[in-house]
Parts: C-alpha cells; structure tokens; sequence
C-alpha cells in the first residue's frame, strides 16, 4: 500500500507534503535541514519503484531453481544469497540504473520547495545578470553530460554481467 502511495503520486506534490507538511511535524525529523527532508522523500519516492524491480528480478529467476535448492538441503536464505539473488542481478541492473537516472533529474524539482541545488543556483544565477539562455543551457549540458557518463557505467556493468552468461 506504501509503495502503491508513491508510485500513484506525483513526486512534485510528494516533496512539498513531506518538506512543508509531515517532515518538520515528526520528532526524529523537524529539526533537520530542509535538504534532509528533500533526500529522504526521494529516497521513499523512488525506493519503491526500485522494490518493485527487485521484486521482479527475483521472480523472473525460474521457480525450479529454488525448488532444486531446496531438494538437496539448502535454507531458503542460503538458495536466495547463492542461487537465486546473482541471477537476478542480471535482470535487475538496468532497471535500478535507470531507477538510479530517474532520481538524479529528480533532484531538480527540490528546487520547486526552496532547496538550493543546481536548478534554483542557476535561477538565481540568471534572475541576477538576466542571461537565462546561457545559465539554463549549463544546466541542460551538465545534467546530460553527467547522464552520459551514468549510461556508460550502465553499460560497462551490463557487459561485465553479460560475460557470465556468455
């Protein structure tokens, strides 16, 4: 159900509720800086999008596998951690790589519930010398720059992950 709540949500309306509403109201929270409260909702935000994928991962590991664990003695922890976990790593990682983008260009909307991070430096930055092509376009290009070197860590997993099943 807590999943259902973030994954049914947009993240904008999420971020002003738990920075200006229930953050600064709970008592292991209010006295954090409004960044923390940011971090924490995108953590909750985006964690269940990438329970969802792990879920799927370890479902998409055929049943039998288990089952075979299972008939030769093993605990269902130790099938999890030996069998079934490393196969669906394979399956998991472009997923949470891409769960993994998705979170860092969410960082922006923080900038909509007055934390400063790039986006509202850069609105500052140009409302300041009036020059907003140039400062959104740094933006733009750091943004894309940084999702490019992400992609390529993906694929270098990816093809390191691939080798085993090759």
């Amino acid at each position: 159900m807590l999943s259902s709540f973030f994954r049914g949500t947009p993240l904008l309306v999420q971020l002003f509720f738990f920075v200006y509403g229930l953050f600064p109201n709970l008592f292991l929270t209010k006295n954090m800086p409004p960044i923390w409260h940011a971090i924490l909702c995108l953590s909750l935000a985006y964690s269940a999008y990438m329970a969802e994928t792990i879920r799927g991962a370890i479902q998409s590991v055929d049943k039998g596998q288990m089952e075979g664990c299972l008939s030769i003695g093993m605990s269902q922890f130790q099938a999890m951690r030996r069998i079934i976990l490393p196969q669906a790593v394979h399956y998991m990682i472009p997923p949470l790589s891409n769960n993994f983008l998705e979170v860092f260009k969410g960082t922006s909307l923080a900038s909509m519930v007055g934390i400063t991070e790039m986006m509202l430096k850069a609105k500052m930055m140009s409302s300041k010398d009036l020059r907003f092509m140039e400062t959104y376009l740094a933006v733009l290009v750091i943004y894309w720059g940084l999702n490019v070197i992400f992609t390529i860590i993906q694929k270098y997993l990816e093809t390191q992950l691939n080798k085993k099943y090759s």
